[in-house]
């Protein structure tokens, strides 16, 4: 009897250690291209954000300056991040279905 239960324990054991194995290496490359696109985007929303401050510094007369607040709004740079952000995920996305088809397609 503990011959057979120590042969279910290996053959059950083996099964779930491929499973995680499998799984593990699927999650942990969607964290890494989580990430990616996280810092990505957030590398961008910082560079937009330090050009419009670096524009607005550059601007000496307040008429200028108030039509180019009048222009740009409070949350144009968090559009364009979203846009930008959006752009990438479509990106990751299709470069995700081409690893598929090559990989479907060697098999």
């Amino acid at each position: 009897m503990q011959l057979v239960a120590m042969f279910f324990a290996s053959v059950f054991g083996s099964i779930f250690a491929v499973l995680v194995r499998h799984f593990s290496h699927k999650a942990a490359m969607a964290v890494v291209i989580t990430a990616l696109v996280l810092t990505v985007t957030t590398v961008f929303y910082i560079t937009v954000k330090m050009l419009v401050n670096g524009v607005t510094q550059l601007i000496t007369n307040d008429y200028l300056l108030m039509a180019f607040w009048a222009l740009w709004p409070d949350n144009a740079d968090i559009c364009i991040s979203a846009i930008f952000a959006s752009d990438v995920a479509a990106f990751v996305y299709r470069y995700k279905l081409r690893v598929i088809a090559m990989i479907s397609s060697a098999s």
